[in-house]
């Protein structure tokens, strides 16, 4: 099982004009993707890469408490969602 961990944002970038970014970092290897299925920016389902085992989800302009987030191994496989 993989698991994801969200980093949140910090005044006053919360307060920060929609739509804003939230950093997604996994906890596990071998997570080669990281889709969002809702909360997301629209044609926003794939995320952005930033660095090694981190993903940019770009939060849509309705200001979300929650995403829903799919990692995907290297050969597309669902790990976790």
């Amino acid at each position: 099982m993989a698991s994801l961990a969200l980093c949140g944002c910090s005044a006053p970038a919360c307060d920060a004009p929609s739509p804003t970014s939230i950093a997604v970092t996994s906890t596990k290897s071998g997570i080669a993707s990281v889709q969002c299925w809702s909360g997301c920016a629209p044609n926003a389902r794939e995320l952005e890469p930033a660095d090694e085992g981190e993903w940019m989800a770009l939060l849509g302009e309705s200001r979300p408490t929650s995403v829903t987030l799919a990692a995907r191994d290297e050969s597309g496989g669902l790990l976790f969602a």
